[in-house]
């Protein structure tokens, strides 16, 4: 049986609940992934399952922060583990994803998984259509798309400088015409309400895949 790495009770140190569900439905379906590529991937919190799980793996996990010098809460801070039990299966790369000419050349020119946790937050809203043209160039079986919606407040918030966006109603809408544009919805979660700061906002997922390159055991 494989050893998994410590998860605290914190919520970061868990991966979300629609990384479970891939996975779930990945292990039903005997389909094993090569590469996966985690764009704005943090602690590593939604990576590790996928090492613990698919010994022959690939994980790029790439953020534009050096995630080993970054300091996390107590019991979060596993990467220096995940380094050293899989240290041929794990590349880490430091790029701003804003820089798309650069994120395009770095990353390989395909994969199996791509996911994406709450990080279209952090990025222009003008470059959004150009970012989700080339992850659906790099054919993902699975595309996971994680963000948050402001519920309470008519317009969005956005701090360039390392903060969070929270999606209007409207804005809402507008992203998944955007996603269902370059991809075809899969699954799609009910919003689940938590409370992040002082206001109320809701968390929404999606499961992608582009339309070239259907995944039917999942429909």
């Amino acid at each position: 049986m494989t050893r998994k790495l410590p998860y605290s009770s914190w919520s970061l140190t868990k991966p979300a609940p629609s990384v479970r569900y891939l996975l779930t439905r990945l292990q039903a379906s005997n389909k094993m992934p090569h590469v996966v590529i985690d764009l704005g991937c943090g602690n590593l919190r939604n990576v590790v399952p996928f090492l613990e799980r698919f010994s022959s793996i690939k994980i790029i996990a790439v953020d534009k922060i050096n995630i080993f010098k970054k300091k996390w809460p107590p019991k979060s801070n596993f990467l220096s583990l995940v380094m050293k039990k899989y240290p041929k299966q794990f590349t880490f790369i430091q790029i701003d994803l804003e820089n798309i000419p650069m994120l395009d050349a770095v990353l390989p020119h395909a994969c199996d998984v791509v996911l994406c946790n709450y990080v279209f937050q952090n990025i222009t809203p003008s470059l959004y259509p150009l970012l989700l043209r080339k992850i659906a160039d790099k054919s993902p079986q699975f595309f996971f798309f994680f963000f948050y919606s402001n519920n309470t407040r008519p317009k969005g918030i956005f701090v360039r400088s390392g903060g969070l966006r929270w999606y209007t109603p409207k804005e809402n809408s507008e992203l998944e015409d955007l996603l269902r544009k370059q991809f075809k919805v899969v699954w799609k979660s009910t919003p689940s309400s938590s409370k992040y700061s002082t206001s109320r906002v809701s968390t929404w997922s999606f499961l992608l895949q582009p339309p070239k390159n259907p995944f039917k055991s999942l429909q």
